[in-house]
């Protein structure tokens, strides 16, 4: 199901995509910037998802419950003291403060919650 493909392949696809990124960006000597880092995070996510619809449209004639399935993923990458979050669907990264407020660092993504810019 699509979790057991997230937990399988998602983190394989961030190392690639920042290890590529990263290869890029020291052979040209500019180094990376939080862009770059943030560019690595969509487009492992956007190959996952691409690699998962794909199996899933060869599959669904077999398994129709397949089109019913979803899930949703919290990716945190922290390098030195930067921290970079992404997710998709009702996952959340909230902080946990000692002052007893927990801000949510995310966005929930969901049919029912019109996406909203901070």
């Amino acid at each position: 199901d699509a979790t057991d493909y997230l937990l399988n392949n998602m983190f394989y696809a961030v190392h690639d995509e920042l290890k590529r990124f990263l290869c890029n960006n020291v052979k040209s000597e500019e180094g990376f910037s939080h862009i770059d880092v943030l560019e690595a995070l969509s487009e492992a996510m956007r190959k996952t998802e691409d690699a998962f619809l794909k199996i899933i449209n060869e599959m669904i004639n077999h398994n129709p419950v397949l089109a019913m399935m979803g899930s949703c993923v919290l990716v945190m990458l922290m390098k030195g003291e930067d921290v970079y979050l992404m997710n998709v669907g009702d996952s959340r990264a909230v902080l946990a403060t000692r002052i007893g407020k927990h801000p949510q660092l995310t966005m929930d993504h969901s049919t029912h919650v019109k996406e909203v810019d901070f």
